[in-house]
């Protein structure tokens, strides 16, 4: 008679053993699942990584070559200034001329 009552214990203790590898085993997926999404983030953060250097790298050469329009347009800001400079202190010493001019031919 006891061994007939041992073995309903015994399918019991069957049972909750599978029952435990099975959540072992999904617990074991899961754990790899997380795994994968931890490498997907790695590599995401990777990229933004590189990617953050690559824009410091432009904004570096955008400051560049922003220094290099102010100096030129600074040049040309000064040379357009000399020439109307010039073009103005021109038409005052021609101006007086010009009236004389005008006067002689009338």
């Amino acid at each position: 008679m006891r061994k007939t009552q041992q073995k309903p214990k015994d399918e019991q203790t069957i049972d909750i053993l599978k029952r435990v590898a099975k959540r072992v085993e999904e617990a074991a997926i899961d754990i790899s699942d997380m795994k994968s999404d931890l490498k997907m983030v790695s590599i995401r953060l990777s990229n933004v990584e590189h990617n953050t250097k690559m824009m410091k790298v432009d904004m570096e050469k955008m400051r560049t070559v922003l220094d290099e329009v102010k100096r030129s347009s600074d040049d040309l800001m000064e040379i357009t200034a000399e020439i109307l400079k010039k073009a103005v202190t021109h038409d005052e010493h021609n101006a007086p001329s010009q009236r004389v001019s005008a006067l002689e031919q009338s």
